[in-house]
């Protein structure tokens, strides 16, 4: 009986086993591992900034402003699976009308909203190195 075990040992194993009636190719319809469907894309939608412009409507002695509330949303597609953005980009809704743009600055920049930042208050080293003097780097 030793011997019949040194001889199974010495075989190279190919997935088959008689005890369990073949191997992986032998498993039919269950070969394979089932998937869960692929899901698509989640859309997210974030408001951003919102507001009110004036347009002027008319000519002449019938002139008149009319307000425009104006939204700009941010728009993410997200993968389900891996929860990583796909795509971003930013939509302008002014009344009916949808706008869409690559980033936020373009989208504030149509309705007339710029951001400006307020000037540097701290003086770079060189500027601090010249009032005490010391002329800065050479």
């Amino acid at each position: 009986m030793q011997d019949k075990t040194k001889d199974a040992r010495k075989q190279p194993r190919d997935g088959k086993d008689a005890r369990r009636g073949g191997g992986k190719a032998d498993r039919g319809p269950r070969a394979k591992a089932p998937q869960a469907p692929r899901l698509p894309p989640i859309e997210l939608r974030s408001v951003v900034d919102r507001g009110r412009t004036g347009a002027a409507v008319g000519e002449g002695d019938e002139a008149r402003t009319e307000e425009a509330a104006w939204t700009i949303a941010k728009v993410a597609l997200v993968d389900p699976g891996s929860k990583k953005t796909v795509s971003t980009a930013y939509e302008l809704l002014v009344g009916e009308a949808r706008s869409e743009f690559k980033s936020l600055a373009e989208a504030r920049a149509a309705v007339g909203r710029t951001i400006v930042h307020a000037p540097k208050r701290t003086p770079s080293k060189a500027d601090h190195a010249a009032a005490k003097g010391r002329g800065g780097k050479k």
